[in-house]
């Protein structure tokens, strides 16, 4: 029979400590490959999104010309495509509503009495920078308690 041969710890160990430091490496290197890879999805989905929401911001601000980038087909694209269809339907609504209250301004200053129109027209020509108020009282005004006098009205000949 053979003498048994002693080795030493470090050299049984050897394969051991070896392929400690081989799946060290191979861990290292999955785990910049995931840090990698989680930072490009981040800035791929947080970017359009929070394009989204500074141009859903401008538009509550006031910036009715606000379009957002379009950059993909999935939701967030969707998103951002309806984002625009609805700046642009609201863009178009709020062209008709005013010309439509012109149209009813005129009406209105037409069958007014003279002075009163005249009056009325200067008010809404004195200021063109202005917000675009009516010169005609708020509905809330309309909620006023009812006079206690009678209110009277010259009469004419001519009914």
């Amino acid at each position: 029979m053979g003498a048994d041969r002693q080795i030493d710890t470090s050299e049984a160990f050897a394969p051991v400590y070896k392929l400690q430091s081989e799946l060290m490496i191979v861990g290292g290197l999955a785990l910049l490959a995931v840090l990698l890879t989680a930072g490009w999805l981040s800035r791929s989905l947080l970017g359009p999104l929070r394009e989204l929401t500074a141009g859903v911001t401008r538009f509550a601000t006031g910036d009715r010309s606000t379009k957002v980038a379009v950059r993909s087909r999935d939701e967030i694209g969707r998103l951002c495509s309806a984002f625009n269809g609805m700046v642009d339907e609201i863009s178009e609504k709020n062209v008709v509503i005013e010309t439509k209250n012109r149209e009813i301004e005129g009406l209105l200053l037409n069958m007014l009495p003279a002075p009163i129109a005249n009056r009325l027209r200067g008010e809404s020509r004195a200021s063109p920078t202005a917000s675009p108020r009516s010169p005609w009282p708020s509905p809330t005004s309309w909620a006023s308690p009812p006079c206690r006098r009678r209110c009277r009205r010259p009469r004419s000949s001519v009914y």
